[in-house]
Order: structure tokens, then sequence, then C-alpha cells
């Protein structure tokens, strides 16, 4: 057992090699089968599998069932050794966002139109079928954020979106890295519909404690990884 690790670890980073520094396969393009990968590497189908799931692990690869095998988006990360770095700062991140988001997630709440409302609804429940199909759901998760955010029609918030944004995405495949596949994603298929229903309510300390919690879900666990 112990050798077979080995080898799904080493296929795992010569395929990290051929993405990360050999270009051979581009963002949101199919790897090879399963088939493919132990004939290329002369192995087992279960070492290629463990492989898989330690570049999955990772945010490298995402698995879509009945469809195959695709690159995720690795510029965040700067090789394997850099994941607790990265958790230090999300955790930071998450501070950040813990303090700002809950209050505007309350001003959107007091002040979106009923147009606004329902496209966060319409993205909440669209992240709930990405995840329930195994998708890659990051671009929603970053666009139910920024229409909270626009739809407290506050030009500062507006202007900081951007800032907002980049931390989503990373704070999700950072989290992932650690090995929070699971918790990330039910955290995005209940977190975003509590969210999104405290807001069609109108209920501001609802949608405020809602957002929070669904920050600290995340950060809980990368502050347990790390043992901070």
């Amino acid at each position: 057992m112990k050798q077979r690790k080995t080898i799904a670890q080493q296929i795992a980073a010569k395929l990290y090699k051929q993405i990360h520094d050999e270009n051979k396969y581009s963002i949101g393009e199919k790897l090879p089968t399963e088939r493919d990968l132990v004939d290329e590497f002369n192995v087992s189908r279960n070492s290629v599998r463990e492989a898989i799931k330690i570049l999955a692990t990772k945010g490298i690869v995402t698995v879509r069932h009945g469809s195959g095998i695709y690159v995720h988006d690795v510029n965040f990360q700067n090789g394997f050794d850099s994941l607790r770095k990265k958790s230090l700062e999300l955790n930071n991140i998450y501070e950040f966002r813990i303090i700002y988001e809950p209050e505007i997630a309350r001003l959107a709440t007091q002040r979106a139109t009923n147009e606004e409302i329902q496209q966060i609804i319409q993205c909440a429940e669209e992240i709930v079928t990405l995840v329930d199909a195994n998708e890659p759901y990051y671009k929603k998760d970053e666009e139910f954020h920024s229409l909270i955010a626009k739809a407290t029609h506050n030009d500062v918030i507006i202007e900081l979106v951007p800032l907002i944004m980049s931390f989503v995405v990373s704070g999700i495949l950072i989290s992932n890295a650690n090995g929070g596949v699971q918790i990330s994603s039910n955290n995005a298929r209940e977190g975003h519909m509590a969210i999104a229903k405290f807001i069609a309510a109108r209920d501001e300390m609802g949608a405020y404690s809602a957002m929070r919690i669904h920050l600290e879900i995340n950060q809980k666990f990368i502050r347990e990884v790390n043992n901070l």
C-alpha cells in the first residue's frame, strides 16, 4: 500500500509538472482518460486514480463525473509546498471578509431592488445545481457575492468589488487544497441559499448572520488545519 501511494504521488507530480511547468494542458482543458494515463505512465489504474485524487484535493484538477478530468486554474499555486503559507494568508483574508461582507449583506437586504433580489436568488440556485452535479461553481460563487455588493448601491463598496472577488475563488481553491472539498461544497450549497432567502425576506439581521456564518465555516476549517 505504501508503494502504491508513492507511485501515485510520483504520477501526481509528473502531471502537475506537465500542467504548471510545461504548459502541456491549458486551464479548462480535458486531461487524457484514466486508460490513456495508465498507458502513458505504465502503472495500474488504481495508482492513476489516487494521483488524480491528490491533484483534485489540491485544486489543480476538477473531476466531472461522466465527463472527465479538467485542468483547474493553478495560477494561485506555487508548487505543492506553498499551501501552508497560502492558508495563513487566507485566514487573514477571512478575518477581513467577516468584518466587511456581513454588513454588505445587511445593506443589500435594505436597498436591493426586486429585480436584484431575483438575480441573487437565481445565482444561489445555480450554485446548488453546479455543486450537486459536481461541476465547478467558483465563478458563480464570485458572481453571487458581486451581486450582493452591487445591490448596496454604495459607490465605494462597488469600487471594492474586484478586490473581494479576487478573494472568493482563491479562498475556495486553497480550502480544497487543504482537503476541504466537501466542506466548501456543502457550505456553497447551503450558505448561499440561506443568505439569498434572508435577503429576499428583507431580513437584515438574518442576512448579516447568514453571511457571517457562511464565512466563518471556511475560516474555522483553515484555522483547524493549520492549528491557528
